[in-house]
């Protein structure tokens, strides 16, 4: 019997909840996306994507940035966001690689690097069938210190891997923000315009900007793979002054009656690279890497 080939769209026919018509939404699946951002022809690879095939576990990595030393913490912001700036060093360790960000089904969420980072910077977070928006954000800056992607026109979508492109052509941003949207497919078809959902799309930021999207998510048949994960990238300016490259993502979030509750603090996820005086700072805090680093001061 012929093999059914792969097709790396998956389209769910339904019917749109508002006007009672057939609708379709349609989305990329496979099990890991590679994101690459494109400057004129240079194309850097910023982080994957990737799905747990026996529960549905979120995972996203950035293993192409070349700076390896950096902080893993849970941050503590003031109510509504109010002070924005956290100390990461409170409840942080330290770092010589890139980590790995799993938010589970159960909203189990931790960094970790398979047999090289100790699980210990996690918290618990809201279970993946409850989440209704954002669920990271990576910062970017400094885009020639990622790995460049030279081998762009040789890829095929697979079941195994699909890469996707932001192409910003002839701009030359300093920093990119990219958002990670998690949302079940009624919630999706709620928001949308129109019957049918293509799985790129241009969505709008909080400030009306438009931004492209990707619509991506697990194979068909796969846990989760009603779940639609919207990936956005918008040009930001330095966010870290002074640094010619630097690294920062965010998730693991409380749930939102918390975060928008004045009366309260809420806590966060949070890694960061480079860190500066890394050895001095390794004295106070120390590391999560199994094998860690020690230098004479």
């Amino acid at each position: 019997m012929r093999k059914e080939e792969f097709q790396p769209v998956l389209n769910i026919p339904l019917k749109n909840l508002r006007t009672l018509e057939e609708a379709a939404l349609r989305r990329f699946q496979s099990e890991r996306f590679i994101f690459t951002v494109q400057i004129e022809k240079n194309r850097y690879k910023v982080c994957q994507i990737f799905f747990g095939k026996s529960d549905g576990t979120l995972y996203v990595t950035f293993p192409y940035f070349q700076i390896k030393e950096g902080i893993a913490s849970i941050c503590t912001t003031g109510p509504f966001l109010v002070n924005a700036n956290v100390d990461m060093k409170t409840s942080g360790k330290l770092t010589s690689y890139p980590l790995k960000y799993s938010h589970h089904p159960d909203g189990e969420a931790h960094f970790s690097q398979d047999a090289k980072v100790k699980t210990l910077i996690r918290k618990k977070s809201v279970p993946l069938h409850d989440v209704e928006d954002h669920i990271f954000s990576l910062y970017a800056q400094g885009l020639s210190y990622f790995e460049e992607d030279i081998t762009a026109e040789d890829h095929k979508p697979t079941l195994k891997r699909m890469t996707l492109n932001f192409d910003f052509k002839n701009q030359k941003p300093k920093a990119v923000k990219i958002v990670g949207r998690w949302y079940i497919w009624e919630d999706l078809i709620r928001r949308v315009q129109g019957k049918f959902v293509r799985p790129t799309v241009t969505g709008e930021t909080p400030d009306k900007k438009a931004v492209p999207m990707f619509l991506i998510g697990p194979p068909k048949g796969w846990p989760m793979d009603k779940y639609f994960l919207c990936v956005s990238c918008e040009e930001i300016g330095d966010y870290e002054k002074g640094q010619d490259a630097a690294m920062l993502f965010i998730g693991g979030f409380d749930d939102p009656s918390r975060v928008y509750d004045l009366s309260q603090s809420s806590t966060f996820l949070c890694s960061s690279y480079p860190v500066s005086n890394y050895k001095e700072l390794l004295a106070q805090i120390g590391s999560i890497d199994v094998n860690e680093r020690r230098f004479k001061l």
